[in-house]
């Protein structure tokens, strides 16, 4: 049975012994992390939530280099100190870079789990991932140097020309990131993440970011000579693109499960970057938030730092977010032992709950001992799908005590892995909700509130919509800022409710600004933005159902300076048809009567000339609506009748009925 002390890549290869030279490892290092495209991260950010790890110089990164020798990609980490046993508070590490090439995603890193005496040696584990497969060859190699404070990671150029299905010469690589995260003896957790300041590219063998000529291959010479051989049974894990660091403060404190988002910083979901106001997936009352954490006889009084008040969803390229509003966020409830918020959905068949939580020292240590007896999850967070805690799932978790709110986020590559499914943008996921809980001195949970729309068809989010954060931001002179709320889904034969906002570069309204809106091969609406640069639309529908997109433009000033536009996804779906009844008479034969109609309200809209069956009396009778929806037969009271409505495929759904003529 594989120990449960193992970290996620579960063999490790090879025992590299710790030969101090000068306070450093016997080695020689080809890379210089400044060489090449390389970029820096903040000193004095690590952090491991959940842990008490906050700040370990093991897990700090500061400068991240990617370079090449005549034989060899090569990944440096430069850190603020790396001492032989590993963090000062963890029993391992493990240094994560990631890039993508020809559309493929690739993990590179390595594994180490020091030894606390410095005398025996640390396990050290190179990896390669490829869009969420291990595929680690034997040309991936680690080095750690102790006195330089500096982790290498080499592969082959010819092993990755294979993976990349590419050859990797004067190939561009993008999103470059790198992350370090602690191995706790149970599911990783990330300390610290490091990106390029603004997105950049770097062309495989160039001397720096975007291009520029070849470096003078180092050759073997600069081959490091204290490496690890990956395994060839080492175990496969998901990818996950870095996102900027979660740096804990008093406003924003940060609490993940290996997670590759949990972030605080702008435009990633964080604490500064929530939907736009009035925007809502899912809204829920306030003052229902009543936990029986304490006495299971009584519920406790409504708790605000439990109160669930709006969900929001947001899909980014590497993650699946949810943002929870609440009442009054603090950093513990008024009873029980910290609190815990997750967000839920079906996709297909399974469920999959995203959770975080902040359990108090009494809790944590209570989870610390069922988790290491393999009776429960962590409670800090992570995920679970079908109601079993699965950890490969990377999550993350943001407590935004500032803004009263909780940012949730999953990774979408170790998500799809797990379902054995992919998510891709326009996957319309179900059962949608959101909840609270406060934590009991057992590391158990009591449920506080439950938020979720009340109709079943309303219980869905589009995997890829962000209506609610879609806002163009204001650029150079006379660039608009341009902000639209849109529903995810709309029927066809409806009209959408638009709204739109539109500012110049410098935040103020735009007025007497000539914008329009479409969906799909529908019509044009026009407006014209009022004094404070708001317009609406009603937004014909007209497509089947299906994945459409709502493309919503500014024409810019009269010389046309500034035009703008914001394409979103949309969801289109088939009207939802409704079977009315009832009987009339007082003959042998009453008079019963349908009327056949869409679901809108107010007003429900008839089907005239619409085809319906009858099935009663051994008989079948189809019969035209008229005008106003209507169809009748003469059917014996008590006759069990049939009712059914074939719709029209892509437009207006089937619906059927079935009761006693009275």
């Amino acid at each position: 049975m594989r120990s449960p002390f193992l970290p996620r890549r579960a063999v490790l290869s090879l025992v590299v012994s710790l030969t101090l030279v000068g306070g450093g490892l016997a080695v020689s290092f080809a890379a210089d992390p400044t060489a090449g495209c390389s970029f820096t991260d903040p000193a004095g950010d690590s952090a491991v939530p959940g842990q008490d790890g906050s700040g370990d110089k093991d897990l700090d990164l500061l400068t991240v280099g990617y370079t090449t020798n005549a034989t060899s990609l090569l990944l440096s980490a430069k850190l603020a100190a790396l001492t032989g046993s590993g963090p000062d508070l963890f029993p391992g590490d493990d240094f994560e870079f990631d890039f993508t090439v020809n559309k493929k995603v690739f993990q590179v890193g390595s594994t180490r789990i020091g030894d606390p005496t410095g005398l025996a040696g640390s396990q050290v584990s190179p990896y390669v991932d490829v869009d969420g497969s291990d595929v680690t060859p034997t040309s991936a190699k680690a080095s750690y140097d102790t006195k330089a404070s500096l982790v290498e990671v080499s592969v082959g150029t010819a092993d990755l020309d294979k993976l990349a299905g590419v050859p990797m010469s004067g190939a561009s690589l993008s999103a470059l990131g790198a992350i370090s995260w602690a191995y706790t003896g149970g599911p990783e957790r990330q300390a610290d993440a490091a990106k390029p300041a603004a997105p950049v590219t770097w062309t495989y063998g160039a001397s720096s970011c975007g291009g520029g000529a070849a470096p003078a291959p180092s050759g073997s010479a600069g081959t490091p000579t204290a490496t690890a051989s990956a395994s060839a049974t080492a175990s496969p894990s998901a990818t996950a693109t870095p996102s900027s660091t979660a740096s804990a403060s008093s406003s924003a404190s940060a609490s993940s499960s290996a997670a590759p988002s949990g972030s605080a910083s702008p435009g990633t979901g964080g604490a500064t970057d929530g939907p736009v106001a009035g925007c809502v997936d899912i809204t829920d009352p306030k003052g229902d938030a009543s936990p029986n954490a304490t006495n299971p006889g009584a519920p406790t009084p409504n708790d605000p730092d439990l109160d669930i008040l709006a969900v929001n969803f947001k899909t980014e390229p590497q993650t699946i977010k949810g943002f929870l509003k609440i009442d009054k966020l603090g950093t513990a409830p008024q009873f029980g032992n910290g609190h815990r918020f997750d967000f839920m959905f079906t996709a297909g068949t399974k469920t999959v709950e995203v959770y975080g939580g902040q359990p108090d020292a009494a809790a944590a240590g209570a989870n610390s001992a069922l988790v290491a007896a393999g009776q429960s999850a962590p409670a800090a967070g992570g995920a679970r799908i079908g109601g079993t805690y699965n950890a490969a799932i990377k999550t993350g978790a943001v407590f935004d005590v500032k803004n009263s709110r909780v940012i949730l986020s999953v990774d979408r590559a170790t998500l799809e892995k797990a379902l054995g499914a992919p998510l891709p943008d326009g996957t319309i996921v179900k059962a949608t909700s959101a909840h609270s809980r406060n934590y009991t001195p057992t590391a158990g949970s009591v449920l506080a509130d439950t938020a979720q729309a009340t109709k079943v068809e309303e219980q869905v989010y589009t995997v890829g919509d962000n209506r609610c954060f879609a806002a163009a931001p204001a650029g150079a002179a006379g660039t608009p800022g341009m902000t639209v709320s849109a529903p995810a889904r709309v029927q066809t034969s409806d009209r959408a409710a638009v709204a739109l906002t539109l500012t110049d570069s410098s935040g103020k309204p735009i007025s007497s600004g000539a914008v329009t809106a479409r969906i799909g091969a529908g019509s044009v609406s026009k407006a014209v933005t009022d004094a404070s640069g708001h317009a609406a639309f009603a937004v014909a529908v007209v497509d089947a159902a299906g994945s459409r997109t709502l493309l919503v433009s500014y024409a810019g000033d009269a010389s046309g300076a500034g035009a703008a536009q914001i394409r979103r996804p949309i969801v289109v779906v088939a009207e939802v048809s409704k079977i009315a009844y009832r009987s009339s008479g007082t003959t042998a034969l009453h008079t019963f009567t349908i009327t056949l109609t869409d679901d809108d309200a107010p007003s429900r809209h008839p089907y005239a000339g619409a085809l319906v069956t009858f099935g009663f009396s051994g008989k079948t009778v189809q019969v035209r609506t008229d005008q106003a929806g209507r169809a009748s037969v003469q059917a014996k009271p008590g006759a069990h009748i049939d009712v059914r409505y074939a719709g029209r495929s892509g437009y207006v759904r089937p619906a059927t009925a079935r009761t006693v003529v009275s």
